[in-house]
């Protein structure tokens, strides 16, 4: 036979040699494991996880205790590990559905869970890996579920009609590639104690030929029967104590069986976990199967020891699944943990023989020149032997400490590394999200009992891990219940998380769903407003604490040193010597300054907006944004054309009209040409221009009407015909302005249209200036496009009400189906530092925009998050009332 023969053909590109990389673990065990971490730590604090025979678990499993192993049918261990809530089901599944749950085997939810856990870990959005092409191999124990199940008649009108589904081995796998959407191979192992192993094997084997590009491979193993009780009961053949202590002196027999618990793992080929960016936790060696034919001599319980030393031997080329998931946790602490219970040597085992030493206490296992292995090995009652050789992961790939490891260093990419957003010691985010709200409060739960049990993580760490770790089912993914919980230390960020555990509103905690938004949250723009929304200090504690912010703020000021005799720092503290913030020709400048910059921020989180829109002057800050300007030219525009606009001083005012513009155009018919519309904010918002005893008089007939006008705090009248007289010296001053093409799409706010970008010249900055500002008519653009999502990026929100207004009023919102829009600020006055910013972020987060939290910390350590948060109820028909009438 040829060697191809042998191992079987491979997929393109695939080397049969290639190791395989363990990519992510899950596991459950009785007495409240519920992770990888969970499990060493048991081990490591040598805890028992035994507990008494369970109620609800079909025929009563305490009924067959007896003190008397010699009673038939009764069993004389009262005590062994089961599984808590494994006659529960979490609803979050869709599949199965919940007329087949009541008479669905327990080991397909166990494989849901544990399996959705998995992927979790391996993909920081295991959403997209649905339709991809993942095996499934599952290894189960043979033993019943519920003998009950067997002997109920199908009826089409209860759940009896699923029995055949439901209590089915074969449709483990099946059922777990169905729910999750995975179209790769599905296969089911009945090998008894073995099987796990064996399930790993198979699919170490699919990877190799390119049947699958990622597998999941375990075990599961649970009964509400009491066959496994029985009849290892009958022989004696089980410890007292129901404690396994293996090759130890004080060994009483095994333990009842089946042992109860899932366990899978995630593998896939090494290049192509380090092309994905999944961590590398250990890799898979080799793997082989065997059995020991007519040789052995020991019956149809344990294979013969020539087989167990041929397979051993395949494999260079113990305890199953739960056997590599220890050797992996083991690898990454670098401590061999001592058998659990053992108090020394057993005297009928010859070790010396077989060179066997078991340690008595734990022992260093220190990474060092050549890669640390360990075997791995599985014996089936049936003489089916597995065996599989792990090996620490590549020196290239962090090997860290146990449940932590380093952040993920970044592709190597040309140009400097990119600023963190924010830089702020005392102040973290940790963003946690869910499948349903009870999901959200159980995770929200857990994680801050992790972070109170984890005191030497910082809360920098924890962010980091939430931010950043493929491990976490907090970090930020497609779950719909969402929240945000912010805070300086590690005391506070729990009490918020204990706010969301228990549904409470607490400061410094920010949720919701996405859930209602069919389309998400639609596309995304970014507002940039004119004036009004400034603040003396507007922006400095941000550039103290935003290196992004401090960047982008910095070559502002670069640019419009060569246009203002003022210091943009100084007038934003409001420095000795500099002007105040009051004139347009220094509020304009430092508007545009602080909006850009602050757009640099969201967009250096991840939030990058589809579409622009400025009104006033903040169109300048747009078309930067947009690309249409670049930072030169914009300072330039926006700080001589302020210069310009200075000429108007003490000649006019403003004044805001809550009336839509054709009513307040009636109303001015009355005064001539004296004032004139200078912006439609929306449907009932109108901003009148001209001369100030006009002004006056108008508003004291909307005074006696009930209309609630207001003078608007300026001197002069943008946006009217008195801007005519500055139009040559506006268009002189620019000369030169080369506008480019759009790389953001920009909606113009004079005219509600799109513009392709070299429209916005000289000649538009004047007209501009002159003619209404038509908000309202470019925010209808923008929502008929599909826009949903609205970030007001300024100092303070001053559009926000007027676009919501917009919103709700315009044909498109009116639609059916229409999900609600999504608006937010970013800054507000006095309470622009970091701690606002990430508010606003999180605002933005929980209604569905995907902000990039892992650009927001900055390096540091990342550690293993908690998973298991699943939300259970009683599902499952396990008693005599709760099961299907049988018909005689």
């Amino acid at each position: 036979m040829s060697e191809s023969e042998k191992t079987g053909p491979t997929g393109p590109g695939v080397t049969a040699a290639e190791p395989l990389a363990i990519v992510a673990m899950s596991y459950r065990h009785p007495g409240g494991i519920c992770s990888p971490e969970d499990l060493w730590q048991v081990v490591n604090d040598e805890r028992d996880a035994n507990s008494a025979f369970p109620d609800g678990r079909g025929p009563d499993l305490d009924s067959r205790h007896d003190a008397d192993p010699a009673v038939p049918g009764g069993t004389h261990v009262d005590r062994a590990a089961f599984l808590e809530h494994a006659t529960d089901f979490d609803a979050a599944f869709p599949d199965p559905s919940p007329h087949e749950v009541p008479v669905t085997d327990t080991r397909q939810r166990l494989l849901l869970e544990a399996s959705r856990d998995v992927l979790e870990r391996a993909a920081p959005d295991p959403t997209t890996l649905r339709g991809s092409r993942i095996g499934v191999f599952v290894g189960v124990e043979p033993y019943e579920h519920g003998p009950w199940l067997q002997d109920a008649p199908a009826r089409s009108d209860g759940p009896e009609g699923h029995l055949l589904t439901g209590d089915a081995a074969g449709v483990l796998s099946g059922r777990l590639s169905r729910a999750l959407g995975l179209p790769g191979p599905a296969v089911t192992v009945d090998a008894s104690a073995s099987g796990s192993l064996i399930a790993l094997h198979l699919a170490t084997q699919a990877l190799r030929r390119g049947a699958c590009s990622l597998a999941l491979a375990g075990g599961v193993s649970a009964t509400a029967a009491p066959a496994g009780s029985v009849a290892f009961g009958g022989p004696r053949a089980l410890a007292p104590d129901g404690r396994r202590q293996v090759f130890s002196a004080a060994a009483g027999g095994t333990v009842r069986r089946p042992a109860e618990g899932v366990g899978m793992v995630a593998l896939e080929r090494l290049s192509d976990a380090r092309r994905n960016g999944h961590p590398v936790l250990a890799l898979i060696r080799g793997s082989a199967i065997n059995s020991d034919g007519a040789g052995a001599g020991y019956g149809p319980t344990a294979p013969a020891g020539a087989a167990q030393e041929a397979v051993v031997l395949q494999t260079l080329a113990a305890a199953g699944v739960a056997g590599v998931i220890k050797i992996v946790m083991a690898l990454h602490s670098g401590v061999l943990p001592r058998p659990p219970h053992h108090d020394g040597p057993n005297a009928a085992v010859d070790g010396a023989a077989g060179a066997l030493r078991v340690p008595t206490d734990p022992v260093p296992w220190p990474a060092g020149e050549r890669p640390r292995r360990a075997g791995v090995s599985s014996l089936g009652p049936g003489g089916t032997t597995a065996h599989v050789l792990v090996e620490e992961a590549p020196a290239t790939e962090p090997v860290p400490a146990a449940g932590v490891t380093p952040a993920p260093a970044r592709d190597a990419a040309p140009g400097p590394e990119p600023l963190p957003v924010l830089s702020a010691p005392g102040m973290s985010a940790w963003p946690v999200s869910g499948h349903s709200a009870a999901d959200l409060a159980a995770r929200a739960g857990r994680l801050r009992e992790f972070a109170l049990a984890r005191p030497e993580l910082d809360v920098a760490d924890v962010a980091r891990s939430l931010a950043t770790s493929p491990a976490s089912p907090t970090s930020p993914r497609s779950f719909a219940h969402r929240a945000v919980v912010t805070g300086v230390d590690r005391e506070e960020l729990a009490a918020g998380l204990a706010a969301v555990a228990t549904g409470q509103p607490a400061a410094g905690v920010v949720t919701g769903v996405t859930a209602a938004r069919d389309d998400g949250v639609g596309r995304v723009t970014f507002v940039f407003p004119g004036q009004g929304s400034q603040w003396l200090g507007m922006g400095s504690e941000l550039r103290e604490t935003s290196p992004v912010f401090a960047a982008r703020l910095a070559r502002c000021a670069e640019a419009l040193a060569p246009y203002a005799d003022w210091s943009l720092d100084d007038v934003l503290t409001g420095a000795a010597g500099a002007p105040a913030l009051r004139t347009d020709d220094v509020v304009q400048p430092a508007l545009w300054a602080v909006m850009v910059s602050l757009a640099a921020v969201w967009q250096a989180a991840g939030v990058t907006p589809d579409a622009v829109l400025g009104h006033s002057q903040g169109e300048i800050a747009a078309a930067c944004v947009a690309g249409v300007l670049s930072l030169d030219h914009g300072a330039r525009v926006v700080a001589l054309r302020a210069r310009a606009l200075t000429a108007l001083t003490g000649r006019g005012g403003m004044l805001s009209v809550p009336e839509p513009a054709v009513r307040v155009r009636e109303r001015l018919a009355a005064w001539d040409d004296r004032m004139s519309v200078a912006a439609v904010n929306g449907p009932a918002a109108t901003v009148v221009a001209g001369d100030p005893d006009a002004l006056e008089e108008l508003a004291a007939v909307c005074e006696t009407e009930g209309v609630r006008a207001r003078l608007i705090p300026v001197d002069h009248a943008s946006h009217s015909p008195q801007v005519a007289g500055l139009r040559d010296e506006i268009l002189r001053t620019l000369e030169g302005i080369r506008p480019r093409e759009a790389r953001i799409p920009i909606v113009s706010a004079m005219t509600g249209r799109m513009l392709a970008g070299p429209e916005m010249d000289p000649a538009y900055w004047y007209a501009s200036l002159r003619a209404p500002v038509e908000f309202d008519r470019a925010l209808r653009t923008l929502v008929a496009d599909g826009h949903r999502t609205f970030i007001e990026t300024s100092p303070h929100p001053v559009l926000v009400s007027a676009i919501g207004d917009t919103f709700r009023d315009s044909a498109a919102a009116n639609s059916p189906g229409t999900p609600a829009p999504l608006i937010t600020g970013t800054l507000r006055r006095d309470d622009g530092g970091p701690a606002r910013l990430l508010a606003s972020f999180a605002d933005a987060y929980v209604q569905g925009v995907a902000v990039n939290w892992a650009a927001i910390p900055g390096p540091g350590l990342r550690a293993d998050l908690p998973t298991c948060t699943l939300q259970r109820g009683r599902c499952r028909a396990t008693t005599a009332e709760d099961r299907p009438t049988t018909r005689s």
